[in-house]
């Protein structure tokens, strides 16, 4: 799912379609709790297996789940969707940069010392 968010196409459908999921979640929480959870679980298939914008796909799943946050607030679906889950997430966010750079920068000086010790 979420590559078709992420995509170009079909813009207009989108804007349009969380609209009116926004003005459903007002209604009933339901459809929110339904949307929110299909997202995730369509998402998990993207990060199992490891590509060139694997970074871009984990920045977006956040960003999208973090904005559930306003409408689970609005919709008061508190126990099944968090309202704090955006600093939790954010700090995922943080430690998944972290330990790829720590990394990327322990492999080269690796290599840099297997190199001298030749």
């Amino acid at each position: 799912m979420l590559k078709y968010l992420t995509g170009n196409n079909h813009r207009l459908y989108w804007i349009v379609f969380h609209s009116i999921l926004g003005a459903f979640s007002i209604l009933t929480p339901w459809l929110l709790i339904i949307w929110f959870y299909f997202v995730l679980l369509t998402s998990i298939p993207l990060f199992l297996k490891k590509s060139e914008d694997h970074f871009f796909k984990f920045t977006s799943l956040i960003v999208y789940v973090v904005s559930f946050e306003l409408l689970s607030r609005m919709s008061k679906a508190y126990p099944l969707i968090p309202w704090e889950m955006g600093k939790y997430l954010l700090f995922l966010f943080f430690m998944q940069i972290s330990t790829e750079k720590l990394i990327t920068i322990f492999t080269r000086i690796g290599y840099f010392l297997f190199g001298l010790s030749f």
